[in-house]
């Protein structure tokens, strides 16, 4: 994919992407990502969200147990079959792709990770509700990573 890539192109083809290649990423290409991130709306215009890039393996390997422990949770509770809009077979795709990201997920050259950065403590979950200002920026990276062929 190149960067001219019409944004429609981009939004039509992007999808998850769980089994994704070790090849290195360069550095400029991860501050870009994050760089598209920083340009989604926020509430308020709070302009709170904040990006880590891990690359070191012993820190992408503490990661993938942690994602690996969830993930299996949830895998155990079986919810991909209250997809019923999707046949089984795609159903059966979707969850090998999920258990193939739970192994190989260490080996993800660059893992980009959307945190917030809040004024204050968030004692109350309820308050936490303005994470949502997240996602949006995760979309432009996503589609950011679609253009530039990643």
């Amino acid at each position: 994919m190149s960067e001219e890539m019409g944004i429609f192109e981009v939004m039509y083809n992007c999808r998850a992407m769980r089994r994704i290649k070790p090849d290195p990423v360069p550095e400029e290409l991860l501050l870009k990502l994050a760089d598209a991130g920083n340009h989604a709306p926020t509430g308020s215009n709070v302009q709170n969200v904040r990006w880590v890039i891990v690359r070191d393996p012993e820190t992408k390997r503490q990661l993938a147990e942690e994602n690996r422990k969830h993930l299996t949770a949830f895998m155990a509770a079986d919810t991909v079959e209250e997809l019923p809009h999707h046949p089984k077979a795609k159903r059966d795709r979707m969850r090998e792709a999920v258990i193939w990201q739970i192994e190989h997920m260490h080996e993800i050259p660059a893992l980009v990770i959307g945190c917030l950065e809040f004024s204050e403590v968030q004692a109350d979950p309820t308050r936490a509700g303005g994470g949502g200002y997240v996602w949006p920026a995760v979309q432009n990276v996503l589609l950011a990573a679609r253009a530039l062929g990643l």
